[in-house]
């Protein structure tokens, strides 16, 4: 038993640290699996956000379209309007300037 005792203690931990060693390893490729993955689901995230992102673009320019559309619409009435009330104007202007030289006369 003496003569097997210094061998052992260093095959020993020749052992250990070979299994520690090869531990590590596959943690290491674990964790290399483990990020690509994320990585991946990452990415995936980041194009679903990216496709959302250009269907809720493409609703807001159809409604601002809309809006401005609408705004166009009022514009062109007011328009209507102010030139309608220019002639309501200039007539009732007419009518009062022909009552007047009625009356002075």
């Amino acid at each position: 038993m003496d003569a097997v005792t210094p061998w052992i203690t260093p095959a020993l931990l020749v052992a250990l640290f070979a299994w520690l060693r090869l531990d590590i390893r596959e943690l290491r490729r674990d964790l290399n699996l483990r990020i690509d993955r994320t990585e991946k689901r990452i990415d995936d995230l980041a194009k679903d956000f990216g496709k959302r992102f250009d269907e809720v673009n493409k609703r807001f320019d159809k409604r601002f379209d809309e809006v401005n559309k609408r705004f166009d619409d009022i514009n062109r009435e007011l328009a209507d309007l102010r030139e309608r009330m220019a002639k309501l104007e200039g007539s009732l202007e007419g009518f009062l300037a022909g009552r007047r030289d009625r009356d002075a006369a």
